[in-house]
């Protein structure tokens, strides 16, 4: 936030180089007087902007001791970056704030100090639009002076140059810049106590506290006269423009929410690229009959049905009335607009346009991000809630779900981590479904062949490990580290963001696609052995047949490596810890059915837990037999040959926008390896 220029009796002054104030108009009157009144009232403001406020001061010395007459640098901290920059203005201009506690104020006014005692602090609220300071000046005068925006300000002044004030900061606002207004009013002592006794009073009423300390708050604002207002830059940060400009082209439909001034909103808008050259701008402002407004909603209604590029822009009043009459019609003007600018929004207002659109028909995922107190309730109410680390505290950041520091990293989080997180979670998901409807449902085909007893036809080893050992290294590696694009690709092109819209790889299909895949794996497991076992067929040299476990052994040998061969056909980013958790897996399985299978347990160890030496020896009579590889290979061919012709089918007929980029990205790196290559030939 720069303070950079201000309106004081109906005269513009700019600032320069933040040390003093320069008139950008002709004064009336250029006699002696007339300068001299002009000094007053600019003195008398500068006086408003430097007690007006909620400001604390930290005066760092030498000796740890705060003193007025130091010579130390003084640090404001400010719950808004805009008192703050008001604070440093009048320090600047010759209106030092020194501090103060709870009973007064102190002021240094070129080379002298002045003590103000703080009688009332009267916050800002977002309703009133408004805050206010009662002090009792060195000379016994009680004053109450007051800031907030031009729309309260004005409307409470009966003195004081309105009508030049409120150009001017139309002027302020055509600017971009963020404008407020300052006026004061002398209370007498009897005004005083009446108010402070109505104060008392609402203050320990135990019901309806709020409202009856606001209307108290009201009663004293009110006949105003009308010093100034002060015009204050608030830069945007860098990227912001590139970044909303990616999350359009993502799908992702921005909409603006602010407190400011609708000039002010809009020139914003412009600045950021919210709004484009090529859109047409409808304005829903000033409105106060929700006849005409829903008169004026039908309109812009058919016209954005007949096709274009429309911006809407909306204030707080006309909201509130088109919320409260004509919701529907709103949001549908509102879902088909390319950008959607609301001005003049109390933090309720932000709250309610979020829950409008969130319980739309069309259910949207909302995302709210803001960086100020008043951004609270929206981030609250949005799905997932944003908070910005900045000058404007820290409120926003504690009540959000996610927390950064710049507006841009909003790229790499949505663009970049979105979609690797989702494609991460999904693919788990439905993958851990998956293997173990391919390996359990070889059992409820067994239950058919004994008549559905108890019998299983999987050693209790195989039951206990294969979620333990022989699946869940490789699934879980992949759920922490996959990234099925690189990140350069998924910010240069945010069309791919479009792939995961609207849950795409959790709908129903992909879910009854796995289910699927799983069932068919799980009969060719069973039945290919059956195939080929069948009729008693004797195998081994002494043809002697196979029995129960080894007849299991087989089903599970199959599905643990068409499991494991599934996720690396799925993988597309291979570290050092996707290998060797993959690698760890297909070596581990033989390995520990070896030892389980090689050792008779109960004699080694004499634990009850290995009485039964069912499976000894079974894992190398099963493998030595070629027949049985030639069934494992079967197996594995004929699992992975609808897969393999399914995707061959939409690689090259049916491509996405991720196979599109990602053949052309492979392109390009193979034509930077030859063309290097070349280079060192």
């Amino acid at each position: 936030m720069q303070f950079r220029q201000c309106s004081v009796d109906g005269i513009k002054y700019e600032d320069v180089n933040g040390v003093s104030l320069k008139m950008t108009t002709e004064p009336e009157d250029f006699t002696d007087s007339g300068k001299e009144h002009r000094s007053e009232l600019l003195h008398e403001f500068l006086l408003c902007m430097g007690l007006c406020h909620t400001v604390h001061v930290h005066k760092d010395s030498e000796n740890g001791m705060d003193s007025i007459d130091s010579k130390a640098p003084l640090d404001y901290q400010a719950s808004s970056p805009d008192e703050k920059a008001l604070v440093e203005a009048a320090a600047s201009y010759g209106v030092k704030f020194l501090g103060g506690t709870s009973e007064y104020i102190e002021v240094q006014l070129d080379s002298y100090a002045e003590r103000y005692e703080l009688l009332h602090v009267l916050e800002f609220d977002p309703t009133r639009k408004c805050m206010s300071v009662i002090v009792k000046t060195p000379t016994g005068e009680i004053r109450l002076l007051c800031k907030g925006a031009e729309s309260t300000i004005l409307h409470k002044s009966i003195s004081g140059n309105v009508d030049s004030t409120l150009q001017h900061v139309n002027d302020y606002a055509v600017l971009g810049l963020r404008t407020l207004c300052f006026a004061y009013r002398i209370l007498s002592p009897e005004v005083y106590e009446e108010f402070h006794e109505q104060l008392a009073e609402a203050s320990s009423s135990l019901e309806n506290r709020e409202e009856k300390l606001n209307a108290v708050f009201e009663i004293a604002e009110q006949q105003l006269h009308l010093v100034g207002a002060t015009a204050v830059e608030d830069e945007l940060q860098d990227g912001v423009a590139d970044t909303i400009a990616k999350l359009r082209e993502a799908g992702i439909k921005v909409w603006v929410l602010t407190g400011d001034k609708q000039e002010t909103a809009v020139n914003i808008s412009h600045s950021c690229d919210h709004f484009k050259a090529n859109m047409s701008e409808l304005y829903l402002v000033k409105q106060k009959d929700p006849n005409e407004i829903s008169r004026m909603l039908t309109d812009y209604s058919k016209m954005v049905d007949g096709g274009g590029n429309y911006a809407f822009v909306v204030d707080g009043p006309s909201l509130a009335l088109a919320l409260n009459f004509h919701s529907d019609k709103l949001l549908q003007v509102c879902i088909k607009c390319v950008a959607v600018l609301c001005c003049r929004m109390s933090p309720l207002q932000k709250a309610q346009t979020v829950k409008l659109v969130k319980d739309s028909p069309t259910k949207p995922t909302t995302m709210a991000i803001g960086d100020g107190a008043n951004d609270v309730s929206m981030i609250q109410e949005a799905h997932v809630g944003l908070g910005i680390m900045g000058k404007e505290g820290r409120q926003a950041v504690r009540c959000s779900d996610y927390a950064f520091a710049r507006f841009r990293f909003l790229q790499k989080i949505l663009l970049v981590h979105g979609p690797w997180y989702y494609i991460r979670v999904a693919m788990t998901v439905q993958y851990f479904f998956y293997k173990n409807i391919a390996f359990i449902t070889a059992q409820f085909f067994y239950a058919f062949y004994t008549q559905f007893s108890q019998q299983t036809v999987f050693e209790s080893f195989y039951l206990t490990f294969y979620n333990i050992t022989c699946t869940a290294l490789p699934i879980t590696i992949y759920g922490i580290f996959e990234q099925h694009l690189p990140k350069k690709m998924l910010l240069e092109n945010p069309l791919l963001y479009k792939e995961i819209s609207k849950n795409a790889k959790l709908r129903l299909w992909e879910c009854f696609y796995w289910c699927i895949l799983g069932f068919y794996h799980a009969f060719l497991f069973y039945y290919v052995p059956i195939w080929l076992l069948g009729d008693d067929i004797g195998l081994k040299s002494e043809q002697v047949n196979y029995g129960l476990w080894s007849f299991g052994t087989i089903i599970f040998t199959n599905c643990v490596i068409v499991v494991n061969i599934k996720l690396i056909i799925e993988t597309c980013h291979w570290n050092i810890l996707a290998v060797a958790s993959m690698v760890i897996t297909i070596v581990g399985y033989p390995t520990l059915a070896s030892i389980y299978s090689g050792i008779v347990w109960f004699n080694a160890t004499g634990w009850e837990l290995f009485s039964t030496t069912s499976l000894y020896w079974v894992f190398f009579e099963v493998h030595k037999i070629a027949a049985m590889w030639f069934c494992i290979l079967l197996s594995v061919g004929m699992a992975f040959l609808p897969d393999f012709v399914y995707k061959m089918i939409m690689y090259y007929y049916y491509p996405s926008q991720s196979q599109i980029e990602r053949h052309k990205y492979k392109f390009y790196i193979d034509k930077k390896f030859v063309y290097s290559h070349f280079l060192l030939k």
